[in-house]
């Protein structure tokens, strides 16, 4: 008798989900198809969160220019009592810290990062108001805005306006002194108990009037 010949069969290996079979083949299909999707996602989810971090940026830049734009206003609605605000041809700081501190502005939370409760650097952020009024006794404000936060800094903050703009003295709590001859040094100055700092430049020093 002739030996049987044996069928040689194809098998399949079969993985069964949810009661339905599936090959190893298909499965590897479904990954690579997974990997392509998450490929092309991740970017544009990345592209979208960065996306609305500078809009958030953008944002507190305006909102800190407005506070300004009202704490100069108010200034001029007191005829410049117990203000500070710069001169004609002079530029001038007004620090976030001060904003938030006189009500002008709520704190700026920091975008970057999971904890809700950080926020954007108050003394390192500011607003410079510059007084482009060509008659003495004459005001006419710009603004530009310096914001500071864990990982960004408004390009504004390193040009050489930023710089040479003076720091602003809190007139509600002490007056500025003349400069005499610290020019062009950062010094601080005490009255009243309350020690405030002082950056004198060519025309004297941020005086109050």
């Amino acid at each position: 008798m002739g030996q049987k010949k044996k069928k040689k069969r194809n098998r399949k290996i079969i993985i069964k989900v949810g009661g339905k079979g599936f090959t190893l083949l298909e499965l590897l299909a479904v990954i690579i198809i997974l990997g392509i999707v998450i490929t092309i996602a991740v970017p544009s989810i990345s592209g979208r969160i960065a996306k609305t971090r500078n809009k958030t940026y953008s944002l507190h830049e305006q909102a800190m220019k407005e506070a300004a734009e009202n704490m100069m206003n108010r200034c001029l609605e007191k005829n410049g009592e117990m203000c500070n605000m710069p001169k004609n041809g002079e530029r001038m700081k007004v620090y976030l810290s001060e904003l938030v501190d006189k009500g002008y502005l709520s704190e700026l939370k920091d975008p970057e990062g999971d904890d809700k409760n950080i926020l954007c650097k108050r003394d390192a952020s500011f607003v410079t108001v510059k007084n482009g009024a060509k008659n003495s006794n004459s005001y006419d404000f710009g603004y530009s805005t310096c914001l500071t936060c864990s990982n960004y800094k408004s390009g504004y903050c390193d040009s050489a306006e930023a710089k040479d703009a003076t720091d602003g003295v809190d007139c509600s709590k002490a007056e500025a002194p003349d400069c005499g001859e610290a020019m062009y040094e950062n010094t601080l100055w005490t009255n009243k108990d309350v020690t405030v700092g002082v950056k004198c430049n060519k025309k004297g020093s941020s005086r109050c009037t």
